[in-house]
């Protein structure tokens, strides 16, 4: 049996009937667009806890409900990539004190604005040209691990995935402006935060010593290391301690502070404090990653359990030479979750 054809006429339906859904929400809240004022800042008159959802289903996306489940599940893997959260959330309250009275002292569209005032038009131009090509780079991976998922259960061609992705989302943006992209992102939040909850209590509850089980698994192959304090160069050392605390405030203080994306967001709120509000309280999106880290470690052990995989699993899953126990590690992991929701899950969930 082909992936694929675990997706019935009823998903397809659910499918569908959440994008139509999430459009009519977006039409609805879209408030009125009489001005740029409006479709750039919402008319600054979002209450600030959507701007934290929103903020944090930007941050969060399929990257993260993909990827996190896969970085864990990958060889060596384990929760240091948690640690990444210190540094984060450091950087949004230097943002919220520092950055955000700055902005709100004057109207505003985005940083580069600001920049241009106090830099002069070339420092605008150059930091709005680098946005783009770091925009496209970025919002480039993440529509690729969104349609990647879609390709899996759908058996529809990934270029046609992307393209499928690219037209709602354009739809979205055009309908409403800011209104409408913040309040379709609340919905994306719930919807991040529901599916990563059932998943993770699905494969728990699968397990036959539940969540004990999955923790000696884990920690039988150190799979639950939270901290890492060594010191070196290369890709075995990204998630340590110090480059939580000496980089990732750097990285994040450009996300959260310059990087349009998140900033767009902020200024929707009505004042300056809202907006500290809204950016403070997104660190809670962290709790999010950490429920997708129990998942690849609840996959772990639930292919563990099984011995690996099935040939139609194991088809999407390319696993390489290398064998945990008596699970082989594929190269990449990014097809793990996408193939355990569709194999496994009862229809309509998927």
């Amino acid at each position: 049996m082909d992936i694929k054809d675990y997706f019935t006429y009823w998903d397809w339906a659910v499918l569908f009937g959440y994008l139509l859904l999430t459009t009519w929400v977006g039409h609805l809240m879209r408030g009125k667009q009489g001005t740029i004022r409006d479709f750039f800042l919402g008319g600054r008159s979002l209450p600030w806890p959507a701007v934290t959802g929103s903020m944090i289903a930007t941050e969060i996306s399929g990257v993260t409900f993909i990827g996190v489940p896969a970085t864990l599940f990958a060889l060596n893997g384990d929760f240091t990539y948690l640690q990444w959260a210190i540094g984060s959330i450091g950087a949004r309250f230097l943002v919220a004190f520092f950055f955000v009275r700055a902005y709100y002292e004057k109207e505003i569209y985005s940083p580069y604005d600001f920049i241009g005032q106090r830099l002069g038009a070339f420092g605008k131009q150059l930091t709005t040209f680098l946005f783009i090509i770091g925009g496209i780079l970025g919002q480039s991976v993440r529509v690729m691990v969104a349609a990647l998922p879609l390709m899996i259960v759908t058996g529809i061609e990934f270029h046609w995935c992307i393209l499928i992705i690219g037209i709602f989302a354009i739809a979205w943006t055009l309908m409403g402006g800011m209104q409408t992209v913040i309040w379709t992102d609340v919905m994306q939040f719930f919807l991040f935060l529901f599916g990563g909850g059932l998943a993770l209590f699905w494969i728990v509850n699968s397990l036959p010593g539940g969540w004990g089980e999955m923790m000696e698994i884990g920690g039988q192959f150190d799979r639950t290391t939270f901290f890492n304090f060594e010191f070196g160069w290369g890709p075995e050392f990204h998630f340590t301690f110090w480059v939580a605390v000496i980089a990732v405030p750097f990285q994040n203080l450009a996300m959260f502070g310059v990087d349009q994306l998140n900033a767009q967001r902020m200024f929707c709120c009505k004042d300056e404090a809202s907006a500290k509000k809204a950016l403070i309280f997104s660190s809670f999106g962290q709790i999010i990653t950490l429920m997708m880290l129990f998942v690849g470690l609840a996959l772990f052990a639930y292919y563990h359990n099984q011995g690996g995989w099935t040939a139609a699993e194991a088809a999407i899953v390319k696993p390489g030479e290398v064998m945990v126990g008596s699970v082989p590690i594929p190269g990449t992991g990014d097809a793990v979750f996408p193939m355990w929701i569709v194999t496994n899950l009862p229809v309509g969930i998927r």
